[in-house]
Order: C-alpha cells, then sequence, then structure tokens
C-alpha cells in the first residue's frame, strides 16, 4: 500500500472509531441506572471494535453506493460517468456577458475551474508521511508506556514473596471458590505497594501491600474479593484491549474519555461483585476509604495492573456503593450476548461503510483498463481520477496510447487530477496527440500539476490549429505562474489570431506579478476584439497603480464600445492619478448614460478638486442616476478634502 493508501485506511478508521465510540457512550448513557457490569461489556464490546475497524474495512465488502461516479446531465437525468467536455465545450462568452464577473476574472472552461480536491489531494501525498510518521509516533507513547508499566510490575512481581500457606492463601481459596474461579492464582506480598493489585493473564496473581500481614480477616476478605473478582471477570484482558486501543485511535480525544469510563465502570463492576457476595455497602465502603487514606501515596506503574483503591475512581465508585437505587447485579450471560449481537450489528456494518468511496476497488478499475470496450475503460478512468488514485498512474499513463481518442483524453485528465508531477513527461509527449480533445486534456492536466517543467511545451502550444486548446493553455499557465508563464501569455494576447484566445490570455496575465502584463495589456487596449479591451482594462484595473493612465487615457478617447470604455473608466478610476482626471471630465459629457455615471462615480474616488465644475454641471444631466452619481461623487470630494 501506498503513502496515501495508509493515510486513507487511518483516516477511515478513525472516523469509523468515532462513531462507534459515539454509539457506546449513548448506550451507556442509557444504562445509566443499570449495572455497571453491563455497561462495562459495552465498552468491552465497542474497544474490541476499534481495533477491528482496520482489518473490517479492508476485508468486508463495501457498503458504499457508486453514486460518486455518476455524473449529471445538463437536463438534470442521471447518466454513467462520462468523459470531460470536449474542445467543443469551449465556447465563447456572449458579449451580453463579457464584463459579468470582473472581479473573478473571464469565464473559464469547465474542467479548468479551480480544483480545490485536487490541490488539497496533492498537499496530503505530500504530508502522507510525515502525518503517519506523527501517528506512529503516537502510538508508540502510548505503547511505551504501557510496555514500561508492565515491565515494572513483572519485576515487582519477581521481588515480592509469593505465599505457600497462611490465613491469607486460605481466605484466598475460599473466596475463589465464592467467585467460581477454579484454576490457579498466586497471591503475593510486596513492600513496594501502596495498595493490592491484580494483573496478568495466562498466570494471574494479585499482589498485596506488605501492610496486609496485619489487616484484619473481614478486610483481607474484602480486598481479595475486588481482586479476585478481576480476575474472574477478565478484567485484565479488557484493560490490555483498551490500552492497545487507545493507542491506535490516540488522535481521537473521544477513545480516551470512554476509556475512563470503561475503567471506571470495570472497578464498580468489581465492587458490586464484592456487595453481592455479603460485604455490606456502608462497610465495605468504608474499607476502600481506610485503604486509600493509609496507601495515599500514587503508583507509578498504573498502567500495568488493576489496582483496588486508584484515587482518580474512588469518589464515583463510593456514591456508587451507597447507591441502593443502582442496579448492582452483575451482567448475566443473556445480557453479554446481547451486547455481543447489537457490537456486531453495528459495528460489522460502520467497518463496510465506505460513504466517501467511488465504486470498485482500485485493483478492479485498473483491472478495468484493459476492457475490450472503450467506455468502460473511460469509467474506470475517470473513477481512478476522482478518488485520486496514485497507485494507478503507470496503468492511466499507459492509456494516453490507447486507440480510442475519448479514452486518451480522459487518461490525460486522470493524471491531472491525481496530483503527482511524475506525470508531466507523458502529459508532454501527449501534446503532440493528433486528437484535439487530447491535446486540451493534456494542456488542463499539466496546469492542475503546477509544474515548471511543462511551461516551454504549454508556451508552444500558442501555434496549435485548434483555438480551444490554445484557449484552455492560457489557463493552464495561469496556475502553474512565473515569468516564462507570463511571457508566453503575453505573445497570444498580442499575436493570437483567436480573439477569444486573446480575450482568456489577457484576462490570465492580469492575475501573474510579472514585467511582461503591463506592456502586453496596454498594447490589448488598441486590438480589434471589443471583448479583448475590455478584459484589458480589466486586467489593468485589477493590478492598479500609475503607469497605465496614459495608455488608459488613449485608448479611451478612441473607444466606441460601451463595455470598453466602462472598463477603462475604472480602470483610470483606481489609479489614484490625477492625470485621469481630464479624460474622466471628457467621459462626463459622453453620449452614454452608464458611462457618464461611471466617470461620475471614478471622479468622486479620484478627489481631484478640478473635477467639481464638471461635476456641479453633472447634477443637471438628463439622466437621473448620473445626476445621483454626481452629488455622491461631490459629497466624496468634499470629505476627502
Amino acid at each position: 500500500m501506498t503513502g496515501m493508501d495508509l493515510l486513507a485506511l487511518l483516516g477511515d478508521t478513525l472516523a469509523k472509531g468515532l462513531v462507534l465510540l459515539l454509539a457506546a457512550l449513548a448506550a451507556v448513557r442509557w444504562l445509566a441506572r443499570g449495572s455497571a457490569a453491563r455497561r462495562y461489556a459495552v465498552w468491552t464490546a465497542s474497544f474490541v471494535g476499534l481495533l477491528l475497524l482496520p482489518i473490517g474495512s479492508l476485508v468486508l465488502p463495501s457498503l458504499a453506493p457508486r453514486s460518486m461516479t455518476v455524473a449529471l446531465m445538463p437536463n438534470g437525468r442521471q447518466t454513467g460517468p462520462v468523459a470531460p467536455p470536449t474542445t467543443g465545450t469551449v465556447a465563447r462568452p456572449p458579449t451580453s456577458a463579457r464584463m459579468a464577473g470582473r472581479e473573478h476574472g473571464m469565464p473559464m472552461p469547465r474542467t479548468a475551474e479551480a480544483s480545490y480536491s485536487t490541490r488539497w489531494r496533492r498537499l496530503a501525498r505530500a504530508a502522507a508521511p510525515s502525518l503517519l510518521a506523527v501517528w506512529v509516533a503516537g502510538v508508540l507513547l502510548v505503547l511505551g508506556r504501557l510496555g514500561r508499566d508492565v515491565s515494572r510490575i513483572h519485576g515487582l512481581t519477581q521481588r515480592a514473596a509469593v505465599l505457600r500457606r497462611g490465613p491469607l492463601l486460605e481466605i484466598a481459596t475460599e473466596v475463589a471458590a465464592e467467585l467460581g474461579v477454579w484454576r490457579p492464582v498466586r497471591i503475593a506480598l510486596s513492600r513496594e505497594l501502596a495498595v493490592p493489585i491484580a494483573w496478568g493473564w495466562f498466570r494471574p496473581i494479585v499482589i498485596l501491600p506488605a501492610a496486609a500481614r496485619r489487616w484484619d480477616p473481614e478486610r483481607r476478605r474484602v480486598v481479595l474479593r475486588h481482586e479476585l473478582a478481576h480476575l474472574q471477570r477478565g478484567d485484565y484482558a479488557g484493560h490490555l484491549i483498551i490500552e492497545l486501543a487507545c493507542a491506535m485511535h490516540w488522535p481521537n480525544p473521544l477513545s480516551w474519555t470512554a476509556a475512563r469510563r470503561a475503567r471506571l465502570d470495570q472497578e464498580q463492576a468489581c465492587d458490586d461483585r464484592v456487595v453481592a457476595l455479603g460485604t455490606g455497602p456502608v462497610e465495605y465502603a468504608e474499607h476502600l476509604l481506610q485503604i486509600a487514606r493509609a496507601f495515599a501515596r500514587p503508583m507509578p506503574h498504573a498502567r500495568g495492573a488493576l489496582a483496588m483503591a486508584a484515587a482518580a475512581t474512588l469518589p464515583d465508585r463510593m456514591r456508587a456503593i451507597l447507591d441502593l437505587g443502582l442496579d448492582h447485579r452483575p451482567a448475566g450471560r443473556a445480557a453479554i450476548l446481547a451486547v455481543a449481537g447489537v457490537a456486531v450489528a453495528v459495528g460489522v456494518p460502520t467497518a463496510a461503510l465506505r460513504p466517501w468511496s467511488e465504486g470498485p476497488r482500485e485493483r478492479a478499475l485498473v483491472a478495468q483498463l484493459e476492457a475490450p470496450d472503450a467506455g468502460a475503460r473511460r469509467e474506470a478512468l475517470w473513477s481512478l481520477g476522482v478518488r485520486g488514485a496514485g497507485g494507478a498512474e503507470p496503468a492511466i499513463v499507459r492509456r494516453l496510447r490507447d486507440d480510442d481518442p475519448a479514452t486518451r483524453g480522459v487518461a490525460a485528465w486522470a493524471l491531472g487530477k491525481l496530483g503527482d508531477r511524475g506525470a508531466v513527461d507523458p502529459l508532454v509527449l501527449a501534446l503532440r496527440d493528433p486528437d484535439a480533445h487530447v491535446r486540451e486534456m493534456a494542456v488542463l492536466a499539466l496546469g492542475e500539476l503546477r509544474e515548471d517543467r511543462a511551461i516551454p511545451a504549454l508556451a508552444a502550444m500558442a501555434g496549435d490549429s485548434e483555438h480551444g486548446v490554445r484557449s484552455v493553455m492560457t489557463v493552464a499557465l495561469q496556475h502553474i505562474q512565473g515569468e516564462p508563464a507570463a511571457e508566453a501569455l503575453a505573445r497570444l494576447v498580442r499575436t493570437d489570431a483567436d480573439a477569444h484566445t486573446r480575450v482568456m490570455a489577457a484576462g490570465a496575465l492580469g492575475k501573474f506579478r510579472s514585467r511582461a502584463r503591463r506592456p502586453a495589456l496596454e498594447a490589448a487596449l488598441a486590438d480589434t476584439d471589443p471583448d479583448v479591451r475590455a478584459n484589458a482594462a480589466c486586467a489593468l484595473e485589477g493590478i492598479g497603480g500609475r503607469e497605465s493612465v496614459p495608455a488608459l487615457l488613449t485608448a479611451l478617447a478612441r473607444e466606441s464600445d460601451t463595455d470598453a470604455g466602462e472598463a477603462m473608466i475604472r480602470a483610470l478610476g483606481v489609479s489614484k492619478d490625477p492625470r485621469a482626471t481630464d479624460g474622466l471630465i471628457v467621459a462626463l459629457t459622453d453620449t452614454v448614460p452608464r458611462l457618464r455615471e461611471r466617470a461620475a462615480e471614478m471622479l468622486g474616488k479620484l478627489g481631484d478638486e478640478r473635477a467639481v465644475d464638471a461635476l456641479i454641471a453633472a447634477t443637471r444631466d438628463p439622466d437621473h442616476v448620473v445626476r445621483l452619481t454626481a452629488v455622491w461623487a461631490l459629497d466624496a470630494l468634499r470629505e476627502s478634502h
């Protein structure tokens, strides 16, 4: 599996783990007045599920619908996966809309819209090793703490004195019989302990403080009932499961909250067993409190064993022991089977569910690329591109030599979606494809990859015979940025025979920080096509500054197109250059009301007092909107001075 595959599996596991824990919290809340043993059974099932989630996600059949690969036709009906738009879909925007979206630039082909998913996929691929390393480091830290504590407990056990005979061992034998613990359990004493503990799975042991020799028989019985109840219930195995699940899901804060709740319910379940065997609730609470007071020193290896009187859980346990309204019964076989059944019913669909998955698994889609049907190959390419299947890149590159031109085009599109810059060379070769659709898709893909190495090859596409290829090439160069890209766009603005290509090149050039942009855009103010002149003026407006004011004034004086003239007036207004005032005053007398209105607005923004007389005259303009704008401009001039 690749780093992205592992990162996806990790994210999938953490997200599903959150769902499982939320379900467990809801179930535990519902059982709040029920027995602690039942709540702990719910916690145990949920933590087992957390550990099994990645395995289930890999081996269980996916429950995800294939709707992610379904496209919508223009009429809203659903159809199967389709290829990206062909060259014929790159249409010139209507003249009436040429000034629309001034703040957002000129319209682009649908496939050339900002591809945020590709950008995030590229970032995720670059960050995958670091993110996985952080997760592994967290896992090792949690497991390291657990291993350290288990090692310390093991060393303490080696130094403890195991009892062979005596009153303590006799009471332990009686308690084991009461609880039904039939396998051998060792009882030991240690001077290093502050509280009684139980630990071990294959060879369980209860270790008591050395002071236990001085305890009265009743306290010995109470303590041994609690600790042997842990062993009878298999709590140490549950404790390790919780620790391992927390290690795997350490980024999820809910896992730590659930672990604390589970440990509390585990201790309360053992408390209930002690009370059920005949110890009075008040007497038992007093024993716990006295043990906690006598041995208040915290245990330094708490994760390695089950401690009887841990300070963190003691207050809640005391309240539960004395609350006669709670259910203190142990979890019977029927309750455990019911919890297991619900856990399977919830956990299996959760592990199999992949709401963000797109259709078949990557291996099946790669195999589908060899299908004899071209439509099936295109469908597989589309799905692989949508899901960002980096492991399929070699197979997708081979499809650039497919006999079907549409399949080659979708292959180029898919390589752009993968976001791997290693695909630049195959895509550059695809720029020589005899089919214009394939060349267009290769251009767009190179733009999405944002690789400087592609600029010379893209710039060479300025000589392509298909205007659609040249148009999308402007979008690709805008994505890549850089001085070579700006120079290529500048050449297109000046020399391309297709007006729409010059329009798009001018809009793209305005997004650059380049020495080449301003001279090319100023030259475009004299273009024969009004759309080009309008878009060049819009680009200069976005750039701002005073350098282009002379060129704008000259162009405005001879401009006959309303939209282009308005764009030039706006560009002059944002220049903050007093030289623009005279040209705007002239525009204030234009025969077109919209241009007079815009000139009045820009004069108000310039703040030049020389415009006062002209604006006063404009307050008598025959057009109501022009008059109101002139009044606003006069107020703006007064406030600026």
